[in-house]
């Protein structure tokens, strides 16, 4: 009986320290719970403001197909730095312009809100060059005089294009591609060509600093995207001769 309170009083002492509790002293534990230090929050660790509040505003990309126009926006619409620099004022103005594309597209029905959207940066790099002409007396106005005359041409481009993308799927089966609506584009994008042509020589020679000169380079670059955009259209439109043609071969 003594043996086996000893062998009882040995496992005891063995098994005590295991049992302890971590941390009742001055070990590395949280200690007892009134002399624990208070963990700071995140939130709680500084006055810092929401980042939302300074942040920058995103580039603005024009709607449609090839390079997308990106446009710093510096200034509040409408609120150009007195002793603005040209490149300045016609950044503001692209800003703006932006914004009046997507509100006149966004009112638009929706069989046609995506035939507009497809021109949108064409039409916003007309624009570009038409406000160069109002504030720019080198070639500002050889090259919005141009600009104009292209600008008259958009609107036959979207009829165009509107009658194409309006083609019923059972003529265009039977009958093939609209190839009067083909032939308008193929006739329009020549004349454009030249006009396009005609502006990269007078923005090639232009006195403008060089942020400005980039800029319009940028324009003529995404109406020259469009050219090849539009050209592709009519020509997929002249090779689909649907049944009938496919008959007639």
């Amino acid at each position: 009986m003594m043996r086996k309170a000893a062998v009882l009083i040995l496992c005891l002492l063995l098994v005590a320290p295991a049992l302890a509790v971590p941390g009742n002293g001055n070990g590395n534990g949280q200690g007892k719970a009134g002399n624990s230090a208070p963990v700071l929050l995140e939130e709680d660790a500084g006055d810092e403001q929401d980042p939302a509040v300074n942040a920058t505003p995103e580039p603005t990309k024009a709607p449609g197909k090839g390079k997308p126009l990106t446009v710093k926006v510096s200034t509040a619409p409408g609120q150009v730095k007195k002793n603005a620099t040209l490149h300045e004022r016609l950044r503001e103005r692209v800003n703006q312009t932006v914004g009046d594309l997507e509100n006149e597209t966004g009112a638009l029905p929706p069989e046609k809100q995506k035939v507009w959207k497809n021109q949108n940066e064409v039409r916003l790099a007309v624009h570009t060059f038409l406000a160069l002409g109002e504030m720019d007396g080198g070639i500002g106005k050889n090259v919005s005089a141009i600009a104009r005359t292209f600008n008259n041409s958009i609107q036959t481009r979207l009829q165009a294009e509107e009658q194409i993308q309006a083609r019923p799927g059972w003529m265009r089966f039977l009958a093939g591609g609209d190839e009067a609506a083909a032939e308008t584009l193929f006739q329009n994008l020549n004349q454009s060509r030249d006009q396009i042509r005609e502006m990269q020589r007078l923005v090639e020679n232009c006195t403008c600093d060089n942020e400005t000169r980039t800029l319009l380079q940028d324009q003529l670059r995404v109406m020259e995207e469009e050219q090849e955009r539009l050209r592709a259209l009519a020509g997929n439109e002249t090779a689909d001769s649907g049944v009938i043609g496919w008959i007639w071969k």
